[in-house]
């Protein structure tokens, strides 16, 4: 068996490997980047990939346990993030994995 084919992600976990490496990116760009002016729209910048990739997380956990993701789900996960991340967990796992 190769190495490859031990490690088979699912695509909830690709998409998290992938948040970790935006995120990872972003903070290794902050620090050449000057705080006054383009500073902001970099925050800016790193709040919307990072926001629109856990949107896109929660339809992919949705799909991989069989359950559909309501639009305005969607839209509070993407627009409110983690603040809104948490009725997506309590909505698709048993009250004890929701809150692990």
């Amino acid at each position: 068996m190769t190495y490859a084919a031990a490690i088979r992600l699912n695509r909830p976990t690709r998409v998290l490997g992938a948040m970790w490496l935006a995120s990872t990116g972003f903070g290794f760009l902050e620090p050449f980047v000057p705080q006054s002016g383009n500073g902001v729209y970099i925050t800016l910048g790193e709040t919307a990939v990072l926001a629109v990739m856990l949107a896109y997380w929660c339809v992919t956990d949705a799909e991989a346990r069989g359950q559909s993701l309501p639009k305005w789900l969607l839209w509070a996960v993407a627009l409110f993030g983690a603040f809104a991340l948490p009725v997506h967990l309590f909505r698709s796992r048993p009250l004890g994995r929701a809150v692990l």
